[in-house]
């Protein structure tokens, strides 16, 4: 609770000028312990979730919810700003991808879920980490049926019917 109070006084008194504080706002729901981000200039919500705060600078850390400016979103895992750990992204009215992160980067393998006209369809494989696919991915319909198709650096270079 204490520290809960320290982290309230630190923003209200304004003394986190970086990056994340210098055009935004963040308020914090003393119910959940959960902060809301919003740019000042436009009110727009970009982040909610938990933060930290290291020698008067603010980082998204913990569980949270990051909004980006073309609707799709980024939910789980931060450590010190940047995305780390499990967390799924999410493209609207297309897919859902999840992975684990590293240094704000999809690392390992991605499963992908995708939602309207092919909902029902995944895709799993690995990714450059900035979302291109790389390699062997197989991509299963809701019947069941199979594709592996290979990838290099985004572009599909082959796909083969299971």
């Amino acid at each position: 609770m204490i520290r809960l109070i320290v982290l309230f006084i630190i923003i209200s008194l304004g003394s986190c000028a970086t990056d994340l504080m210098k055009d935004n706002q963040c308020i914090l729901n003393w119910e959940t312990e959960k902060f809301t981000c919003h740019k000042k200039s436009t009110g727009r919500v970009f982040y909610t979730g938990e933060m930290i705060f290291v020698n008067e600078i603010s980082y998204k850390h913990g569980i949270g919810k990051e909004f980006y400016e073309d609707g799709s979103l980024y939910e789980g895992s931060f450590e010190y700003g940047v995305r780390n750990g499990m967390g799924k992204y999410i493209f609207p009215s297309v897919a859902s991808c999840s992975s684990m992160w590293k240094e704000d980067r999809q690392s390992g393998e991605v499963t992908c879920e995708y939602f309207e006209k092919e909902i029902g369809h995944l895709r799993t494989g690995q990714t450059d980490g900035a979302g291109n696919w790389v390699g062997e991915t197989v991509y299963t319909f809701p019947s069941g049926e199979k594709i592996v198709e290979f990838w290099d650096n985004g572009t599909l270079i082959n796909k083969l019917n299971k």
